[in-house]
């Protein structure tokens, strides 16, 4: 296993080793050495290169000096401009190539040479952030100037290839150096421009990765692993508990679980690894926090990670808003995070908490649970109770039914008259409904009540049995030294801590900074967002847990690395690691979701959620069906409201020197500013999203919009400028797309073929989403995401999926319904189902079961579809056959009792 970790560490520590290079030109004096007249050291003419000894020696001290923080860096064609970072415009001066080397001492001189780790002198790494901020998207680096990175004829010849705004005559010197005076003059004007310079370099390594390097070389040195780690790259994997099955409790949870979100509670308390895959609007995060809550009802305690902050924070949210759980968790890593934390435990040992409370008991908690339990008992009762309704149903519909095909009247007429009262208790199964409706409300209070009390009690065990814990633990809090808070958090009763609070949420990037890396302190770790997540830094939060579940949607963005194959390839190879080792994969390439779903020996350990209750049906259509084979199941459907939510706005835009589109983003503008007018004076203003595929679009886009609009607008309507990079995860009402390409744009065009990008870009939006084009579908090819999606727009229309062609029965109802001004659909297809009859009057929507005719609509609806479709926002009631026969104005009074419809009219 130790091979395999230090594989994915070394390939982490140099794809992070240029997070800092920015600006080298603010470096201090004494964290650079500048090389002069001609670099012969990266031209291949010298092994090692004599270096200034001075200046060489106090380097050479300050980098021993800081082996874990920083790494010392040959760094050659440096680019000086600038460019956006974090969404602000930047002068940056930085290297286009750099290696790890090494100073050495021979004699009286110092030389530079190549990091001997990795044999002599070592192949450049490319600085491929610089290059994507650089040229247009989709143009890649060819493999000649990755096997030969020093070529600058090559690289002049790729940068003008790719449109880049960039001056290349400098390079033309290369090995020869340019002068320091003249690099300085250059750097005063204005424009973008690289140069032949050459320099040796002390870079900081970020904080995010110098803590998670520290973590995985704990790791890799540590005497034991968890049982996920054990999982993925070493043993075979087994159940937590190698006894029996762990009971969950999902009875006691509030809210209308699906069979996938059951599914998932098993897996997080039975599974050493778990997945869990959710494409857009399935409900990922409460899924999640569903968990999470399930796992505090059994006394446990859940670490959960993403790689951003955002996601983080969505689910903290549903936990506190959803489930009433904001006192039992940390949101650790955030800026508040100690400030939030030392309140709380004050508060706690003030008498001020509602766990305080000397009256919540034993017996308080007990009789909570049983009312709960009561309440479950008669939901239980109540569901058998309509089943049998419904079987007995359909038995005496299908013996009415023949008596009638039949020749003997005076059998007809007998059956009618000695199972009248019976038939007539089939209106019975309308009040178990209507019982089983308000049983589930109350079980939604009871679960919120008693998820809240028996967190509250176990707190309130805490306070009486181990209060010293929290009085030593908020002593380190109010510690104004960091080393000396941070000394006193590390000894702190953890166990007693996590009793405290048994949900801890952290960035992966900010958990060495808040958790000590202590072996199985968790339950359960869940990682969301894990496509996003590159496996080396998910590693640590693994280790700390006895189980994990991986959460993400392999048809989403995907992490992104600038680690070269050549490189990743030279580390396997010097670390000897076999191809076919357990757990082994393409740190570049492979997520964190990719590498459980490698190792997961049974398809029991995944769950598909399919419900999306996001976007209506026209927003998700062309989603579902080119990258989710039809599986979801649309719960906005309706009739009627099928289509109108998605517009095409064409203009005769083009693409400029820089790939700005000014007209399709004028265009854009004007909606923008049409639908902030529109929404004035509305109390709950749409959020809005503005996005484009393409980086210099969105750029220029932000800065109109910026321009135009106060920022008063902006936060009223939430308004977000990004690509689709800066869009996963969130969501908004109306999103605005500017595709700014044209006919004529070929290259750019099959940059939108990345199939994850594009799935998030179209996947936004929840009511509306309006299209920019400046080029049609028939001059695209014929195979592009794009052409696809705007061809399936067009035919989108809201002609509905049903059939006029009911039985006898069904057509008798479905009449009688519409004389009463019902709108009726038959047979529609909707959320997964065929609904027998679906009716609607104003803006309510009411489905009908029909039962006991005999064909292909006599049997009835399981109760777990009638609880889907009251997911989905629709009332489903039953209406069988034989009480229709008996007693028709009682069936039609009813359903008109659904609309709050009088039967007069």
């Amino acid at each position: 296993m130790q091979g395999i970790l230090n594989y994915y560490k070394q390939c982490f520590q140099h794809d992070s080793a240029e997070i800092n290079l920015w600006s080298s030109h603010k470096l201090a004096e004494q964290e650079k050495l500048l090389l002069q007249h001609e670099d012969e050291l990266s031209s291949g003419f010298l092994p090692r290169l004599p270096v200034p000894f001075a200046q060489a020696s106090a380097l050479m001290a300050r980098s021993a000096l800081y082996l874990r923080e920083k790494v010392l860096l040959h760094c050659c064609l440096f680019f000086c401009g600038t460019v956006e970072l974090n969404g602000e415009k930047r002068k940056v001066v930085t290297p286009l190539l750099y290696r790890e080397c090494q100073l050495q001492a021979d004699g009286d001189n110092i030389y530079l040479q190549g990091n001997d780790t990795f044999s002599g002198q070592g192949p450049f790494t490319i600085n491929e952030a610089l290059l994507e901020k650089l040229v247009v998207e989709g143009h890649s680096l060819s493999q000649e100037l990755r096997d030969n990175p020093t070529d600058v004829s090559g690289w002049i010849a790729w940068l003008r290839a790719g449109q880049a705004d960039v001056d290349t005559s400098h390079l033309l010197h290369f090995p020869k150096l340019i002068d320091e005076a003249e690099f300085t003059s250059l750097c005063r004007k204005r424009g973008q421009f690289m140069v032949s310079r050459s320099q040796i370099i002390l870079a900081e390594r970020s904080l995010a990765s110098r803590g998670i390097l520290h973590e995985l070389d704990k790791l890799i040195t540590a005497p034991s692993h968890s049982a996920p780690l054990k999982a993925l790259f070493a043993e075979t994997q087994q159940k937590i508990s190698a006894s029996d099955n762990a009971d969950t409790q999902e009875a006691y949870l509030p809210g209308l679980l699906s069979r996938a979100q059951i599914q998932a509670l098993k897996i997080a308390a039975n599974q050493t690894l778990g997945q869990i895959s959710g494409p857009p609007g399935t409900g990922k995060s409460y899924t999640i926090a569903t968990v999470a809550a399930e796992q505090v009802l059994r006394g446990k305690s859940v670490l959960i990670v993403a790689h951003t902050d955002v996601a983080v924070d969505v689910i903290a949210d549903k936990l506190e808003q959803q489930f009433q759980l904001g006192s039992s968790l940390i949101r650790a890593g955030s800026p508040q995070f100690i400030k939030v934390l030392k309140n709380q435990i004050d508060e706690m040992l003030h008498g001020q908490h509602p766990a305080t409370d000397e009256t919540i008991s034993d017996i308080l908690l007990l009789n909570a649970k049983q009312q709960l339990n009561t309440v479950a008992r008669e939901q239980t009762k109540m569901e058998a109770s309509f089943i049998h309704h419904c079987r007995h149903a359909i038995h005496r519909g299908q013996k009415l039914a023949t008596l009638q095909q039949g020749q003997s009247r005076w059998r007809l007429g007998f059956y009618n008259w000695a199972y009248r009262a019976g038939i007539k208790q089939f209106a019975q199964q309308w009040n178990v409904l209507d019982k089983l409706t308000t049983l589930i409300a109350q079980k939604e209070s009871l679960s919120l009540k008693y998820l809240q009390l028996a967190t509250h009690y176990r707190l309130n065990q805490l306070l009486k049995h181990k209060r010293s814990t929290l009085v030593s633990f908020a002593s380190a809090l109010r510690a104004r030294q960091s080393a000396k808070q941070l000394e006193g958090f590390y000894k702190t009763d953890f166990d007693a801590l996590k009793q405290t609070f048994p949900i801890w949420l952290s960035s992966l990037a900010s958990l060495h900074k808040v958790l000590p890396m202590e072996q199985q302190m968790f339950d359960l770790v869940i990682i969301d967002e894990a496509t996003q997540a590159n496996i080396a830094e998910c590693l640590p939060a693994l280790q700390r847990a006895k189980a994990a579940l991986v959460v993400g949607d392999n048809k989403q963005l995907r992490h992104f690395s600038f680690l070269s194959r050549a490189k990743q390839t030279q580390i396997h190879t010097q670390l000897g690691l076999a191809q076919d080792c357990r757990g082994l994969m393409s740190y570049r390439d492979a997520s964190m979701l990719d590498l459980v779903s490698q190792s997961l020996t049974s398809q029991s350990q995944v769950v598909f959620l399919n419900e999306h209750f996001r976007s209506k049906p026209e927003l998700i259509q062309f989603s579902n069906q080119q990258f989710y084979q039809g599986m979801l199941k649309i719960m906005q459907h309706r009739p009627c409201t099928s289509s109108g939510h998605l517009h095409r706005i064409q203009v005769t835009g083009a693409r400029d020197s820089k790939g700005v589109n000014r007209l399709e983003a004028e265009a854009l503008i004007q909606k923008l500013s049409q639908l902030i007018d529109d929404q004035m004076n509305t109390l709950v203003p749409s959020s809005i999203g503005v996005l484009s595929c393409f980086r210099n679009q969105t750029e220029y886009l932000s800065q109109q919009i910026m321009a135009r609009f106060s920022a008063q607008q902006i936060e009223r309507h939430q308004l977000r400028i990004a690509t689709p990079f800066g869009f996963q995860g969130e969501e908004r009402d109306i999103m605005l797309i500017s595709f700014s390409i044209t006919a004529n744009d070929s290259r750019a065009a099959v940059y939108l073929n990345r199939t994850d990008m594009f799935n998030v870009a179209i996947t936004r939006a929840k009511q509306a989403q309006w299209l920019f084009l400046s080029v049609q579908e028939h001059e695209l090819a014929k195979h592009s995401l794009l052409a696809k999606y705007l061809e399936s727009a067009g035919q989108f229309q809201a002609a509905h999926n049903y059939v006029d062609a009911l039985d006898t029965f069904g057509q008798s109802v479905a009449h009688a319904i519409e004389e009463k001004g019902i709108t009726v659909w038959r047979a529609y297809h909707m959320a997964g189902l065929e609904l027998d009859i679906l009716c609607r009057y104003g803006d309510q929507y009411l489905a009908i079961d029909l039962i006991g005719y005999p064909g292909p609509w006599a049997d009835f609806f399981d109760i777990e579809l009638y609880k889907l479709l009251q997911r989905a926002g629709i009332k489903l009631i039953p209406v069988s056959y034989g009480l229709w026969c008996q007693q028709r104005e009682l069936c039609i009074q009813q359903i008109c009792n659904q609309f709050k419809l009088e039967q007069s009219n």
